[in-house]
């Protein structure tokens, strides 16, 4: 039985003040900088905005209804996605302007430990911890965990 997802962005625009990666048309946006069309009411070009990254990017607090309500991005300060590093999936959680809260570091550890949450990486004050099968952990440690940093940083 397949659940309909009652929720949306709202006025939430997380994901486009600066706080990941990439490029919508010509102009690119990372932390630090906000994407090019980022207006004060919203996207400037929406329903025009491009595939990718756009249409295309998956977050997760929007599209899994398992995810509490009070981690909306907006709200909690964080931005969860999915990313995977060689045959690994994690979820990623990414600091916005807010910096990590206790309740939600404890929400996902958890959920971690109920077996709800497989592998994780959480940022908390810019740095970057994981937690994870001992495979997970092994993969990810040493110069690997910069290359991983590098990404989100991009």
């Amino acid at each position: 039985m397949e659940i309909e997802n009652s929720r949306s962005c709202g006025s939430c625009t997380a994901c486009c003040e600066g706080w990941l990666f990439g490029k919508a048309y010509d102009y690119s946006f990372w932390r630090g900088r906000k994407c090019h069309y980022l207006g004060s009411s919203g996207c400037s070009i929406y329903g025009q905005h491009p595939d990718v990254p756009c249409k295309s990017f998956k977050c997760v607090w929007l599209t899994n209804l398992n995810i509490p309500e009070w981690m909306k991005p907006n709200e909690s300060g964080i931005i969860l996605t999915y990313s995977t590093y060689l045959d690994f999936e994690y979820l990623l959680v990414t600091e916005t302007n807010i910096p990590l809260k206790a309740e939600v570091l404890s929400w996902l550890f958890m959920e971690y430990i109920n077996g709800n949450i497989g592998n994780f990486c959480y940022q908390l004050n810019s740095g970057l911890n994981y937690v994870g099968s001992t495979e997970f952990l092994n993969a990810v440690n040493g110069k690997i965990i910069e290359e991983i940093g590098d990404d989100l940083m991009e």
